[in-house]
């Protein structure tokens, strides 16, 4: 069975969700013991427990090498263009064999284009795509796909 990953955005969007309620479940365990009232949860245990469910949202995000997160230019990516096609595209794939960057410029542009329809006689829309793609560093995206495939 595969695993599900999560991109960037529902990372950050569940993070935030988390600490929100750790936060409040802290601040209720607190009222509780300033009220004079017993809590059957000590302070500090929501964070304990939300830390562990924070760590394993983590492990469900496609995650790039440590040395490749060095000297880039945008979320860990060489330029926003491959940051968005991996983001866009690719991040839901659950590769699980080694991918080259040729293979991955093809399955974006398959998906890219596949919708695309001319209309008016013009390619200008798909010209425009292509030219966004070839822009995408597919090498960093494949190296970071790569990582962690036997």
């Amino acid at each position: 069975m595969s695993e599900t990953k999560l991109n960037e955005f529902e990372k950050y969007f569940i993070r935030k969700a988390l600490q929100a309620a750790i936060e409040q479940a802290e601040r209720d365990v607190l009222v509780a013991e300033s009220a004079g009232k017993r809590s059957i949860y000590a302070p500090g245990y929501f964070t304990m427990v939300g830390t562990e469910i924070i760590n394993k949202v983590d492990s469900k995000a496609v995650k790039k090498p440590e040395r490749l997160m060095k000297n880039t230019k945008y979320n860990g990516w060489a330029n926003y263009a491959t940051w968005r096609i991996f983001d866009d595209n690719l991040s839901s794939i659950d590769f699980d064999y080694k991918v080259t960057a040729e293979g991955l410029k093809e399955i974006v542009i398959d998906i890219v284009l596949s919708n695309f329809e001319m209309q008016r006689g013009s390619h200008l829309v798909e010209e425009y795509a292509e030219l966004y793609i070839n822009t995408v560093d597919f090498d960093d995206i494949a190296v970071a796909i790569n990582f962690g495939i036997k």
